[in-house]
């Protein structure tokens, strides 16, 4: 009897912020997102977290996740998470780390995605489809990764926010039936 081949599909891309032509594959909260940490960064490499407005992103807040670098991955710490990111994640907990999913193999793409993460010093773009493989929700999404700094003193990648969107999944009526549903504009008939 032939196995079954289990697919998996994982991008990575950095971003080259002077061409900004990868924003084009973001949806339009996470293309902002990118331009307003540019707007912020005053000729650092890292802007400072505390010059991020979060207000200017109002609707997408529970599509964010703010973590500070460890020195491993087992010891980044998650500093904030949105509702979205927890329901559709599958974590239990805001204080859990990101990687506490309730689906091992959905942890295990989160893992390499953090480890990607924490060794680019530049915005990068994932796109994760998980459709092919059972074990799996039937749900696609796309995470932008924004490197920050907290001290003004150094320029230092020291924490990140991931701006998560899933309006690419496959399973609207479990994004429908969130306790946060993902924001919808009133001219718009799928989710931005």
């Amino acid at each position: 009897m032939a196995e079954k081949l289990t697919i998996h599909f994982y991008m990575f891309e950095i971003i080259d912020i002077h061409e900004l032509q990868s924003s084009a594959f973001c949806a339009p909260f996470q293309s902002r997102a990118l331009h307003h940490w540019l707007d912020i960064s005053d000729g650092r490499k890292f802007p400072l977290k505390r010059n991020f407005r979060p207000q200017l992103f109002s609707n997408f807040l529970p599509q964010f996740a703010i973590i500070a670098l460890g020195e491993s991955l087992e010891k980044h710490q998650t500093r904030l998470m949105g509702t979205a990111v927890m329901e559709v994640l599958g974590i239990a907990n805001s204080n859990n780390h990101l990687l506490a999913t309730q689906n091992p193999y959905l942890s295990d793409i989160l893992k390499k995605m953090l480890e990607d993460v924490a060794t680019t010093t530049k915005p990068s773009f994932y796109r994760m489809t998980h459709d092919f493989d059972q074990r799996l929700s039937t749900f696609n999404f796309t995470a932008l990764s924004l490197p920050f700094s907290a001290s003004e003193d150094n320029d230092t990648f020291d924490m990140f926010i991931l701006a998560f969107d899933f309006s690419e999944s496959n399973d609207i009526k479990r994004l429908d039936n969130m306790t946060h549903p993902l924001y919808t504009p009133a001219n718009k008939t799928s989710m931005i």
